[in-house]
């Protein structure tokens, strides 16, 4: 039997960045929104051969970009590396984290630099990569990194003063993520999906068997006596998950891969909006209807992760405001920061900020406000 040919890759855009720069008013085509003020980061992977590296760069492996915008412009891009394996990035209070799975968090600065370990769970214990700040109490939420029946739930208040500890004592496999309802903790786990509630030392979490090979929960929302969860990997699935009647049913929303999820949940209501990234381009899904819209990047160009930015004008809309993310031009070996408009996603992007520098394939990215910063 012939063996398969390798599979292509979906860019050539995995090799690491040597060196760290800054560089300042980058140019734009089209035009940035007034309202669009902060930093756009992204993080990932940037293994290099020790020997390329100083000294007391050696242990760095991951790597952070950023562009600054404020008032309409394109400020700067940095990049910086990050002491520590880290592969997602969050806004927490006033600081920056960057986290690995098995390692501490580090805290960074506002310009990138690497500033310390911070004990979010305690005792030093390690942690998942995949938190989860609650957008309404600005709560922390985390898993502590085990592969055992000690794995933790740990919920750090807004400002790092207090945590709650509890244990998830009947889990089928490592948690690997975690997402929140006003009630509930919904749990991924290896071919598992859990819910629990959010409060009580320990969490007997109702658990449930999934047909599908999901990567990432995208959302989680209550509905009735049913939580409906949509995930992302190979195809866009939901779950109707029945805690009381301990059943689960699975309907694919978009037979087609699907990654890098982002939505604007509303307070009280589920999501109707979650946009995503997928063959080289952005999709807007309505889930009740199960429909979707996309934004195709052209041949060559490959997009990263997209944020969704609330435009404050628009504010009365979920789908008001923008798509904020790194695509990677083949043809030039560099990287634009191109912002949609999240409502009319199909349409051509509203500004396009041209880096003249690679930015690897990375992981994850998030938006600081300028507020915030």
């Amino acid at each position: 039997m012939p063996s398969k040919p390798p599979r292509a890759p979906r860019s050539a855009n995995d090799a690491p960045v040597l060196d760290e720069t800054t560089i300042t008013d980058l140019p734009v085509s089209g035009t940035l929104p007034v309202a669009l003020s902060g930093q756009y980061l992204r993080i990932g992977p940037n293994r290099i051969d020790a020997r390329a590296l100083p000294a007391e760069g050696a242990a760095r492996r991951a790597m952070v970009h950023a562009v600054s915008l404020r008032a309409g412009r394109a400020v700067s891009y940095r990049n910086r590396w990050v002491g520590t394996d880290a592969t997602n990035l969050i806004p927490f209070g006033s600081s920056i984290l960057a986290l690995g799975d098995g390692a501490l968090a580090y805290e960074l600065s506002a310009g990138l630099d690497t500033l310390r370990r911070v004990d979010l769970a305690g005792a030093r214990r390690t942690l998942s990569s995949q938190p989860k700040v609650d957008p309404i109490t600005g709560e922390l939420h985390l898993l502590t990194f085990a592969a055992d029946p000690s794995q933790l739930h740990v919920c750090v208040s807004p400002g790092g003063l207090t945590r709650a500890i509890r244990s998830m004592d009947n889990a089928p496999s490592r948690i690997r993520q975690l997402e929140l309802t006003r009630d509930d903790v919904v749990l991924l786990a290896d071919g598992f999906v859990g819910v629990t509630g959010r409060s009580g030392v320990a969490a007997e979490a109702t658990w449930l068997e999934i047909d599908t090979d999901a990567r990432h929960v995208a959302t989680a929302d209550a509905h009735g006596e049913a939580i409906l969860v949509c995930a992302t990997g190979p195809s866009l699935v939901r779950w109707v998950v029945h805690r009381r009647a301990r059943t689960v049913h699975c309907e694919v929303l978009d037979a087609t891969p699907q990654a890098s999820p982002s939505s604007n949940p509303p307070p009280g209501a589920a999501r109707r909006f979650l946009w995503t990234v997928g063959a080289g381009a952005a999709h807007k899904h309505e889930l009740p209807a199960g429909t979707r819209r996309s934004h195709d990047f052209s041949p060559g160009r490959h997009p990263g992760a997209l944020v969704f930015i609330a435009d404050p004008d628009r504010s009365s809309a979920e789908d008001g405001g923008w798509l904020v993310g790194f695509v990677h031009d083949e043809t030039r070996n560099e990287a634009d920061l191109v912002v949609l408009d999240a409502q009319a996603i199909e349409r051509p992007a509203v500004a396009t900020v041209h880096i003249p520098r690679r930015i690897p394939d990375g992981m994850h990215g998030t938006w600081i406000p300028a507020v915030q910063i």
